[in-house]
């Protein structure tokens, strides 16, 4: 443990801004499904502790006979498992409706959606099932759904996607085209491609991504910047093929360095960066896990998002306070609806008890009236004092 601290160490030190600023953003739908494939060990792993610091979730699962593993979960940008501390941070409210709906949950299954930057976590426990969703397209989100994909709790109210509104069954963004179950005759498709290049057309339309979609060209010997509606039935047939070898390679994660700094992590060696400088990792998730301990984003602009942040922060704060206030004033308007239709049931008598009531006062005061009223069935009590009466009915 101590020399993997002395290497990230030394590692950081070697990191400079500029490097920082040109390191992995985000992870491909290619990059995810291995992410996902390596968790898999995790079996039916117990939830036990939910963190969130501002946007970021991290979720540490506890493995029988293996330990402890903290996932992390950044919107839109990553979603791996971290040998980093999760940090202890004031909880938000979408973390404590967490914890409120799935403490101690167990692991029943963790896949990736088709072949889309969306991920689905299955949390079980007796005969309750909660669902998590994570997107990691776009700014993204974090969503809890019940076992009916029916919403309960979203991250990011104002970022939900179109499919992602509260109260409503969440369908997951998906292309009707899945990457990972292509057929030749969907492939065809690509020479209709409205993208003026093949390499946007396979990276945009199909979801690869762009290193990916470089590397396709370059095992097919086709050059990237070709028409999509010029290639021929053997130059598609040459891409699928080369597509298929692609996604059928076994993992052998890569950094790659160019002139001394780090510019990608792949999770096999791709021929675009034959030549280059690289280092392995065991596993992908190992790999994410150092580059990003050791990139920090764009530094000049962290200040800037921390404030954000934290009027965000206080935006939501107000909005929660809001929310609370409107359940307590509809509880209340409820409340008084019911007590206006139990008078309006019992109108009659009521109406006839205040009658006899006027009646009374032109002949008798108070006191007297208090005195004849003793065992009413209806009248319970006479306040002298306020000139009330209370009624059971």
């Amino acid at each position: 443990m101590q020399a993997r601290r002395r290497s990230l160490g030394i590692a950081k030190h070697l990191l400079s801004r500029e490097v920082q600023r040109t390191m992995k953003k985000e992870i491909s739908s290619i990059e995810l499904k291995h992410i996902i494939e390596e968790m898999q060990f995790l079996g039916h792993a117990r939830l036990d502790k939910i963190i969130q610091k501002e946007r970021e979730v991290f979720l540490q699962f506890f493995a029988s006979g293996k330990g402890n593993f903290t996932l992390r979960i950044v919107p839109g940008r990553y979603f791996y498992l971290t040998g980093q501390r999760a940090p202890a941070h004031e909880p938000h409210n979408f973390v404590m409706r967490l914890r409120k709906y799935i403490p101690f949950f167990f692991l029943k299954s963790l896949s990736q959606i088709g072949s889309e930057r969306v991920v689905r976590i299955v949390l079980e426990k007796n005969d309750q099932e909660y669902r998590v969703y994570i997107e990691l397209f776009g700014r993204g989100n974090v969503i809890l759904c019940d076992t009916n994909d029916i919403i309960i709790a979203v991250l990011d109210r104002e970022k939900l996607s179109d499919s992602a509104q509260k109260e409503v069954k969440y369908i997951p963004p998906q292309k009707p085209i899945n990457l990972f179950e292509l057929k030749p005759e969907e492939f065809r498709s690509i020479k209709e491609s409205k993208q003026e290049v093949l390499v946007k057309a396979l990276a945009i339309e199909f979801g690869i991504g762009g290193v990916y979609a470089e590397e396709i060209c370059t095992l097919s010997g086709i050059d990237k910047k070709t028409s999509p509606s010029e290639l021929s039935g053997k130059e598609i047939e040459r891409l699928f093929s080369s597509l298929q070898e692609l996604l059928s390679r076994k993992i052998d994660p890569q950094l790659v360095f160019k002139e001394g700094k780090p510019v990608n992590l792949t999770p096999f060696p791709l021929e675009v960066y034959k030549g280059l400088e690289t280092k392995g990792f065991p596993k992908f998730n190992e790999g994410l896990d150092f580059v990003l301990e050791n990139y920090s984003g764009e530094p000049e602009h962290e200040e800037a998002k921390q404030q954000a942040d934290l009027k965000a922060m206080k935006i939501q704060r107000i909005i929660d306070e809001q929310e609370k206030g409107l359940v307590e004033v509809q509880k209340t308007a409820e409340d008084n609806q019911k007590k206006g239709e139990m008078i309006y049931e019992k109108y009659i008598l009521i109406k006839g008890i205040l009658d006899e009531m006027n009646k009374a006062r032109e002949k008798y005061d108070w006191k007297e009236i208090k005195e004849r009223l003793k065992g009413h069935k209806v009248i319970r009590s006479v306040n002298e004092k306020d000139k009330k009466i209370v009624v059971e009915v």
